[in-house]
């Protein structure tokens, strides 16, 4: 079953993109799974994640932006409140991996984080 948000993207973006998925742990790293839109298309599934999450959506535009870029690695690395991530190519999503993995583990929850969390808790009550 797909989440609601996962839906969403793949409604927007067809099976271009692929997905990262962050399990998070209190006293090490998060590990990472990356998915294509397509292989998730396939399967009619996804890595499990809670059914409310929202996507944080790593446009190819970070290439050439070196704060945007920096930022969503970090957020990658260390945003607690992130677990799913969407990135225009397999091949930005790989980068975006590689990059956050190397960061020290610093967890953090930002407040755009908890404003999406309050947000998706709202839309699923109605």
């Amino acid at each position: 079953m797909l989440s609601p948000a996962v839906q969403d993207f793949i409604e927007i973006f067809g099976s271009d993109g692929s997905f990262i998925f962050i399990e998070r742990f209190n006293n090490r790293k998060p590990v990472f799974h990356t998915q294509s839109a397509s292989e998730i298309i396939a399967a009619n599934a996804h890595f499990p994640c809670h059914p409310t999450a929202s996507v944080t959506y790593a446009s190819e535009i970070i290439y050439s932006r070196p704060s945007m870029r920096e930022g969503m690695i970090k957020t990658i690395a260390n945003d607690v409140s992130v677990t799913i991530v969407f990135a225009d190519s397999g091949a930005l999503a790989t980068y975006l991996v590689s990059e956050a993995a190397k960061l020290d583990h610093a967890p953090y929850v930002s407040g755009s984080g908890i404003l999406m969390d309050l947000v998706m808790r709202s839309s699923e009550a109605r």
